[in-house]
């Protein structure tokens, strides 16, 4: 059984750590892949290289859908990413609005990204009045460090990097808890979702 997850604290972390799973399924072989997001989860998926994997909402609702038709299926709601997402910007960017005209990393096709689309949306901004960067967190708090951009919509471990020396604009929590609508892409974008594929049957 090979097992994609990502470096974000939760209950996962836990159990591959405590490899709590291998002592309850001690004749199955188990294996552990990283991933830094769920779009690489969902090309994994696809090449065959996984047979279980944790990605956020963004990203199933993708993989479900045309052109990808991925054939998987949703069999745990995990939890909600909640303050552990955000919004990072440069400490003299006072607001979400502020942001106009500067340069945003966030992956694109993640929850980051859609929250992203929130936050701008309800700051009464396009996506044309700012320019956003597709970056991985880790190349974003990279981007972060060299000065290429001014903000960033990432998750831990590199929402913690770039709090140290910026500012929280706005958190998946808060969007979620404010959103008068439901979001156009059908599950919240602060669930994260434990998807298989359908050829393996756990048991």
């Amino acid at each position: 059984m090979r097992i994609a997850y990502q470096a974000i604290p939760n209950a996962d972390l836990v159990v591959k750590n405590q490899k709590l799973l291998e002592k309850a399924l001690p004749d199955a072989e188990v294996s552990w892949v990283k991933f830094d997001s769920g779009g690489d989860v969902n090309t994994a998926v696809i090449a065959g290289a996984v047979d279980l994997g944790l990605l956020g909402s963004s990203p199933v609702t993708k993989g479900l859908s045309a052109p990808l038709d991925i054939p998987y299926k949703v069999v745990w709601i995990h939890d909600l990413i909640g303050d552990n997402e955000a919004l990072v910007a440069r400490k003299d960017i006072a607001s979400v609005a502020a942001l106009k005209g500067r340069k945003i990393a966030t992956p694109f096709g993640s929850t980051s990204h859609y929250s992203l689309l929130v936050a701008l949306e309800s700051a009464g901004l396009k996506t044309s009045d700012v320019t956003l960067v597709d970056l991985q967190p880790q190349d974003a708090l990279a981007a972060w460090k060299r000065g290429d951009i001014d903000a960033a919509y990432v998750w831990t471990p590199s929402l913690t990097e770039l709090k140290k020396d910026g500012k929280v604009l706005v958190t998946s929590r808060a969007i979620a808890e404010r959103a008068s609508r439901p979001p156009t892409w059908g599950w919240s974008p602060t669930r994260s979702r434990r998807s298989t594929r359908r050829s393996w049957t756990p048991g």
